[in-house]
Order: structure tokens, then C-alpha cells, then sequence
């Protein structure tokens, strides 16, 4: 009656479901690889652009190792640790031939392909075009805009985000941005019309916890980097050094002592003595009064007469 009862159970196809599960969950199908598509993410410095490539890395490396992955490697501008590193992408697409089953993560594309210098050869697009066709499902631009990567790679975005800090500390969150086709009521033009998806849609990652897998200060080796005293030595006509001024505590305290003076002045001359303009335009030309009209006769605001010039002996 137990071993019928048992092979009832075990024929159930519920019971076939949770075995199932239960063997994929430890043979690891459940690290498997994330499906992204072609999506741009933009931030300001500092928000955690580079260290969400490092979580992407670290997802697909974890799938690749299990064995549930359809790519085979990550190719990255980034020196992350698991991913393959290339100095540029653009190079790398533009001077090798495609690879298939790969993820191409490009940090920092207004670098790469600048919506100002729109220099993109015609193998660079046919390879961004056709790039499903060789399995290359999923392709991640980084920038600080929106407008930095090229027309044509804009175009053929599947998803925009947003990436900002969040209010939790350490924490960054992705608000996703939906693109939709509209015409303009004013042009009666085509345009894409661009808006947040609501709120549930959010993603958020803590960055401390990627922090070990790039170097935050990577220098690129095609920047010329060289020491600042070296140059004004080899180069005394265009950097001038100019001569140092007093340290910020003693300018702030001249600035203080001369704001003092200023209304000290201002103070004493609102209190002090109104001159007497008769006496001192006397004094000025050497003016002599009449012997009846004396000093005080004139402070007090008397008329005064006519006055008699000094014989200058």
C-alpha cells in the first residue's frame, strides 16, 4: 500500500515540478544570465556607473561558470576583475572581427562615440546592427548624458535609464525610462517622446558590496600623464607662476580690520561737529572782521557785515 502510495505521489506533476526545481536549484540553473538587450544608463560622477558594469560582470561570470549562460565571455572597457579588457571598444570593433556569444559593456561612451564627433565607419554600425545576429544579445552603454553617445547608436536602444544616489546611504537607484514614437502637434513631425516608468519599476544596488572588483581610479594608458613641476621647467613661457599671497586666515583678518575702519569712519562722521563755514571762508582768504562784530557774534549766526581785506605789510 506505501509503495503504491508513493509511486502515486511521485507521478503527480506536482511532485515533478518541485523535484525538478529542486535539482536545478542545486546544479545552479538559478544563476543564470541576465537578459538585458541594448540599454543606455547615464549618471553624474560618482552615482555608480562603473560599479554597476562591475555587478553585470559579476552576474555573468557567475552564470558562465555554472554553465547556464549562452555567452561565453564579457568584453569590457573597464578593468573588472572577470570580464576580458580591451583598451576601447571602438578600436576593438573597428580593427578585430566580430565575436560571437559575447557581452560588450562600453563605460564612459561619450569617450568611444561622441555625438559631436560622429566618426562611427561603416563596419562599426553593420557590427552594432547585426550584433544579435552573432549572438551578442546584450550591449550596455554608460555615459554621464543621454546626448553623449552617437545618433545611431541611439537609435537602436531597447531601454534607457536614469541612475542617481540614492537617500539611503550607499545605495544607488535606476529609474528606467520608456521611449515611445509621437508626433508633434505644433510640426506634425515624428519625435520620441520620452517618460519615467512609475516608481515599481526602480532598481537599487548597494556599491560597497563591487567595490573590490575594479579600481575606481583607473588612468587610461592613452592619456599622456607627466608631472606638473616637470613642465613649468620644460615649458617657463606658458605656465606662469605667480607670486603667493598671504595665507586666507591673514588676507580675512585685513579684510575684517579694513571693514572696521570703514565704519568707524562712517560712525564718526555722522556724529561728528559741523564746521562753521563762515570762519573757516574767513581764515581761507585772510578776512579781517569790523572791531564791533567779534568771534561770537558770528557763532551765534549773526549778519555778518562787510568784511575788510588784511593790508599785507
Amino acid at each position: 500500500m506505501l509503495v503504491k502510495l508513493m509511486s502515486l505521489i511521485k507521478n503527480t506533476w506536482l511532485i515533478k515540478v518541485v523535484w525538478y526545481i529542486s535539482r536545478k536549484m542545486m546544479l545552479g540553473i538559478f544563476k543564470r544570465c541576465p537578459k538585458i538587450g541594448f540599454i543606455l544608463i547615464f549618471a553624474n560622477r560618482g552615482s555608480g556607473k562603473t560599479t554597476y558594469a562591475a555587478k553585470l560582470v559579476d552576474k555573468y561570470r557567475r552564470a558562465i561558470d555554472a554553465g547556464t549562460s549562452q555567452y561565453k565571455e564579457i568584453i569590457c572597457n573597464q578593468p573588472i576583475k572577470g570580464a576580458v579588457f580591451v583598451e576601447s571598444i571602438a578600436d576593438f570593433l573597428e580593427n578585430y572581427p566580430m565575436v560571437e556569444d559575447v557581452v560588450i559593456i562600453c563605460d564612459e561612451v561619450g569617450g568611444e562615440y561622441n555625438n559631436r564627433k560622429m566618426r562611427m565607419s561603416i563596419t562599426e554600425i553593420m557590427k552594432f546592427k547585426y550584433s544579435r545576429h552573432y549572438g551578442v544579445m546584450d550591449i550596455i552603454l554608460l555615459g554621464q548624458s543621454w546626448e553623449d553617445p552617437d545618433v545611431t547608436l541611439k537609435r537602436m536602444l531597447d531601454k534607457m535609464y536614469f541612475m542617481r544616489r540614492s537617500i539611503v546611504p550607499g545605495h544607488t537607484v535606476m529609474k528606467q525610462i520608456r521611449k515611445r514614437f509621437k508626433i508633434d502637434k505644433e510640426t506634425q513631425q515624428p519625435i520620441d517622446a520620452y517618460k519615467f516608468r512609475l516608481f515599481i519599476f526602480n532598481k537599487w544596488f548597494r556599491r560597497k558590496k563591487y567595490f573590490h572588483l575594479f579600481d575606481s581610479f583607473y588612468q587610461p594608458a592613452n592619456i599622456e600623464v607627466a608631472d606638473i613641476h616637470d613642465l613649468i621647467e620644460q615649458h617657463p613661457d606658458y605656465f606662469q607662476v605667480l607670486a603667493k599671497e598671504d595665507s586666507y586666515y591673514v588676507w580675512k583678518i585685513k579684510k575684517n580690520w579694513n571693514r572696521a575702519v570703514r565704519i568707524y569712519s562712517w560712525i564718526r562722521s555722522k556724529f561728528k561737529k559741523k564746521p562753521n563755514i563762515v570762519l573757516d571762508d574767513l581764515q581761507k582768504h585772510e578776512i579781517s572782521l569790523m572791531p564791533e562784530f567779534g568771534y561770537e557774534d558770528i557763532k551765534n549766526g549773526s549778519d555778518v557785515p562787510p568784511a575788510v581785506e588784511k593790508e599785507v605789510i
